[in-house]
C-alpha cells in the first residue's frame, strides 16, 4: 500500500516538473516573439518617416508646419479638399495653379498641380516668432549646410533680399540676410539651381545690383 503511495506521488512529481518544464518553455518562446514583433515595429516606425538628412530630398515630408502639400505625393483631389482656396488658375503649360489665404494681405500661399500631382508650394512665413511655421535662414543652414547658390534680387521684397537655393534638396528660401528671417519658403521635385530659376523663380529680380553670396 505504502509502496503504491509512493509511486503515485513521484509520478505525480515527474508529471508536474514536465508540466512546469513545458510552460517555462512556452514563456520563453512567446517572450522571444513579443520581443520580435516589437522591434519589428519600431524599426517600421523608424524608416517610415524620412528625416531632415542633408542631401536627401526634403520634399517628400513636410519642412514646416505650414506646408499644405508633399510634392508629387498629393493629388489634384486632395489639393481641392484643402480649406482656405481663394483662387484657382489654368496655366500655359496645363498645370493648375491654387492661391491660398497667407499671413501676407497681398503675397498669397500658392500650391501648383500637373499631370493630377502637385509639383511646387509656395509657403508663406508667419512674421512673429510666435506664430508656428516661424523660421530663420540661420536655422536651414544649420540643419541643410549653406544653399547652392544664393541671389540677391526679390521682385517683390526689394534689392537686399536674396533667395537661398538647395535645388538638389527640392527647396528654396527667400530671406533677409541681415534679420535672418524667411520670407517664404518653395518646395518642388529636386532638381538643377538653372531648372528652379527657369521654372519657380519668377521673384529673383534679374535686374539687381549685383551682389552674389
Amino acid at each position: 500500500m505504502f509502496s503504491n503511495i509512493k509511486n503515485r506521488i513521484n509520478a505525480l512529481t515527474y508529471n508536474n516538473g514536465l508540466l512546469l518544464l513545458l510552460g517555462i518553455v512556452i514563456v520563453l518562446v512567446v517572450s522571444v516573439l513579443i520581443v520580435a514583433l516589437l522591434s519589428g515595429m519600431r524599426r517600421n516606425s523608424t524608416t517610415s518617416t524620412p528625416t531632415n538628412v542633408p542631401g536627401g530630398s526634403s520634399t517628400q515630408h513636410k519642412i514646416s508646419p505650414t506646408q499644405k502639400t508633399i510634392i508629387e505625393k498629393t493629388t489634384k483631389n486632395e489639393v481641392e479638399d484643402l480649406p482656405g482656396i481663394i483662387g484657382k488658375a489654368t496655366l500655359s503649360d496645363g498645370a493648375t495653379r491654387y492661391t491660398f489665404s497667407s499671413p501676407l494681405i497681398s503675397r498669397k500661399n500658392e500650391v501648383i498641380v500637373k499631370d493630377n500631382q502637385v509639383i511646387f508650394e509656395r509657403i508663406l512665413v508667419p512674421e512673429s516668432s510666435k506664430d508656428p511655421g516661424y523660421v530663420r535662414i540661420s536655422q536651414y543652414e544649420k540643419e541643410y549646410g549653406k544653399p547652392q547658390q544664393t541671389i540677391r534680387g526679390s521682385r517683390f521684397y526689394g534689392n537686399l533680399i536674396r533667395t537661398y537655393i538647395y535645388a538638389n534638396k527640392g527647396f528654396a528660401l527667400i530671406g533677409n540676410p541681415i534679420t535672418d528671417e524667411v520670407f517664404e519658403i518653395h518646395t518642388f521635385n529636386p532638381t538643377t539651381v538653372e531648372n528652379y530659376i527657369q521654372e519657380f523663380g519668377e521673384d529673383i529680380d534679374k535686374d539687381a545690383p549685383a551682389g552674389e553670396s
